[in-house]
């Protein structure tokens, strides 16, 4: 490593972009202190014909192409659940360039019965019309993602993480796209992970001096070696 600042890289969440809202004050926040902020567009190869694997494949990408510098990864809503399932592809290499982990509002349990990505009537919708609409940021609008993300994200299912990587968990506890009981669970079961609940809903957007505060926070100790936790 050398003595630049950390690079950090932010997966935006489902039907988002590198121009999300949150993305770019991560951009502002940090790049101006000497931060290198990469914000990778996941909709590989685009939205409609969504894939999980070539998202993962895109964000991997991203995290080599950094150079030396030390990497946080940040993860917003299913961008959290890419970041977590992307470590596991990581070489021990790569993972050492790793830091930390923040997720924010994470889908860790897309089907979680109290968040809204996979109830058994959207599975349902989706297996019979072939594809589910999702608003699109960019476009402002409603685009179907075809049945196949589906499938994909059916391999996931189950899964359990080895991190070895210190984490912080940022969720908004009116948030009623992401239940915040997800991480919650979560944490309990990795107790080394961090959680800070905060009083605000999924985007983390009606203050988001408070998301920005916690991350600045986590990336300052964990960069000056205080801190470090292990799951």
């Amino acid at each position: 490593m050398t003595n630049q600042l950390p690079a950090i890289v932010y997966l935006h969440g489902l039907g988002a972009s590198p121009e999300s809202k949150k993305g770019e004050l991560v951009r502002a926040r940090f790049e101006p202190q000497g931060y290198l902020v990469k914000i990778p567009d996941l909709n590989a190869p685009s939205l409609p014909k969504l894939s999980i694997h070539d998202a993962l494949q895109r964000a991997r990408h991203e995290l080599c192409h950094v150079g030396e510098r030390s990497v946080f990864l940040v993860g917003s809503s299913f961008g959290g659940f890419l970041a977590l399932h992307l470590i596991g592809r990581l070489t021990l290499s790569e993972r050492k360039q790793i830091r930390g982990i923040v997720l924010l509002g994470p889908v860790t349990d897309p089907w979680d019965p109290e968040s809204r990505l996979v109830k058994p009537e959207v599975e349902r919708q989706w297996f019979e019309t072939g594809e589910f609409p999702i608003v699109s940021s960019d476009e402002g609008q409603l685009v179907g993602v075809h049945y196949g993300f589906l499938r994909e994200l059916r391999e996931f299912a189950g899964s359990t993480f080895v991190l070895g990587i210190p984490v912080l968990i940022v969720h908004g506890v009116r948030d009623t796209v992401v239940s915040k009981e997800q991480s919650v669970r979560f944490a309990e079961e990795y107790p080394s992970v961090e959680l800070v609940l905060l009083d605000e809903e999924h985007q983390l957007l009606e203050n988001p001096q408070l998301f920005l505060g916690a991350l600045e926070r986590f990336i300052r100790e964990q960069h000056s070696g205080e801190g470090q936790v292990h799951v």
